[in-house]
């Protein structure tokens, strides 16, 4: 825990053990101040018994005396973190404070208290967050008209009150749905599912309707939700995906920056998929909201930890495809520093060998690929199948075959890679294989039957420079 503080947390967790009001009298000083030390200076790791001798030099050790120690001081450190994340969250303290003072029936401080944090509120962006915030102040503000016995207000209330909820329901419910499946998608699937059922007994498109001509900012997030839902479920019909894009382009200046993200990622996700079943459009689609996303500063997902990779490689392999040479230079050299340390160097040398290789510097290409360290699958297979190309223009033969073995002997051992990303590497290697034994057999074979073989494969890696290399042949 005390390794991920930054420098002022240390400072201001050392204020607050020093509190008699937290510490209950007992000086956590000292064991604080050797675990920082090593820490945070890249010392030894500090065993048992020479830990408790720092901290009790003339007492015998006690393995459970310094585990009660380290045990009360990680609940300090949880309460600090509860403290310092209300303090960077004022609508929760704000609304802390209103429970308080409903609890202890203070109606007038209460009021006071509510109309402070409903002006906090009105002025935050528009998001799901929000939503949750107006639908909590309708409800806690139901409890104090119930005392003042005031009818009408009461039922006003409790109108809009269950108007946020259904709203915050629906959005819930659409964003489940869209995820169950993406996960079909990438072969995950249930048995049964309880979301879509919930959804196929709404019957809710008249509400959808008068939502859409609704002022109500909730009533648009709905709407964009549920137009995007339609678009996951019937991939084919594309009209919903424009509904929901020209809905959410309209009302994007009031939407907070996560929330914009979280909407351009599901289309995206759109994207992404109608781009593999090979509708090529989708490309220009990407390219034209990854830029959309650059101009407006949202790039969260490039410093996202999400395993294998983050979406950085989609915004590369876009570009690359389009020709966009200049662009995904200029998009490598600005933003990979936006990438999490431990993925960096690598997404950034594998970047730059897809754009060498795409430009046909295959020399250069080799030099980045060779700098890869390769962390996770997606990166190896990434790299294993760039080489492969690069020896096979360069006629080297015998390390095409290493490679290859390498490749097969890879994806056998690590069951972990999902069929989406292991059917195009496999089939890959397919035509692959058959490309080299030709060249080391001085080609003398008409190839013409892989090109019809590589017609029927819906996914493949590297399809178009295996189509190129054929034709080529042929």
């Amino acid at each position: 825990m005390i390794k991920s503080f930054s420098p002022s947390e240390i400072d201001d967790f050392r204020k607050f053990i020093s509190s008699p009001y937290f510490n209950n009298g007992r000086n956590y000083n000292p064991l604080f101040n050797e675990i920082v030390s090593h820490s945070h200076n890249g010392k030894e790791p500090l065993h048992s018994q020479k830990l408790y001798s720092l901290l009790y030099p003339d007492k015998k050790f006690s393995n459970q005396t310094l585990r009660n120690r380290l045990s009360e001081l990680f609940k300090l450190g949880e309460e600090f973190s509860i403290i310092r994340r209300l303090d960077t969250n004022p609508v929760e303290k704000e609304k802390l404070l209103l429970q308080n003072y409903l609890d202890k029936k203070l109606f007038k401080l209460f009021e006071s208290k509510y109309l402070k944090t409903k002006k906090i509120i009105d002025l935050m962006p528009d998001n799901d967050v929000k939503f949750k915030n107006i639908s909590f102040l309708k409800t806690i503000n139901l409890t104090l008209l119930d005392s003042k016995n005031t009818l009408d207000a009461k039922e006003k209330q409790h109108y809009e009150r269950s108007m946020y909820s259904l709203c915050i329901f629906l959005i819930e419910i659409f964003e489940d749905s869209m995820e169950f499946i993406l996960q079909e998608y990438e072969s995950r699937k249930r048995e049964y599912n309880i979301v879509e059922e919930i959804i196929r007994d709404l019957q809710i498109e008249k509400l959808i309707q008068s939502f859409e001509k609704s002022e109500l900012i909730v009533h648009k997030s709905v709407c964009i939700h549920y137009y995007l839902y339609r678009a996951f479920s019937e991939f084919e019909n594309e009209q919903y995906y424009y509904k929901a894009k020209n809905l959410f382009n309209a009302h994007s200046s009031l939407f907070s920056n996560d929330y914009k993200e979280k909407i351009y990622n599901t289309m995206i996700n759109y994207c992404l998929i109608r781009q593999n079943s090979g509708i090529k459009k989708y490309q220009h689609e990407l390219f034209k909201i990854y830029n959309e996303k650059l101009e407006q500063k949202l790039f969260e997902d490039l410093r996202s930890k999400a395993y294998p990779v983050n979406s950085f490689r989609d915004y590369v392999f876009v570009g690359i495809e389009l020709k966009e040479y200049k662009w995904v230079k200029s998009f490598i050299e600005k933003y990979s520093s936006e990438l999490p340390n431990d993925i960096r160097n690598d997404e950034r040398n594998l970047s730059y060998a897809k754009l060498y290789f795409a430009e046909r510097d295959f020399e250069k290409s080799l030099q980045h690929l060779n700098k890869v360290s390769v962390t996770n699958y997606l990166h190896y297979m990434d790299a294993s199948v760039l080489k492969m190309c690069c020896y096979y223009e360069f006629d080297r033969i015998e390390d095409s075959y290493y490679e290859i073995d390498r490749l097969k002997h890879y994806m056998r051992n690590h069951r972990e890679i999902p069929e989406i990303h292991r059917v195009p590497n496999r089939n890959f290697l397919k035509i692959y294989q058959k490309l080299i034994s030709n060249k080391s057999n001085h080609g003398n074979r008409d190839l013409g039957f892989l090109d019809k073989e590589i017609r029927t494969m819906k996914f493949i890696s590297k399809g178009q420079w295996l189509v190129e290399k054929i034709k080529g042949i042929n």
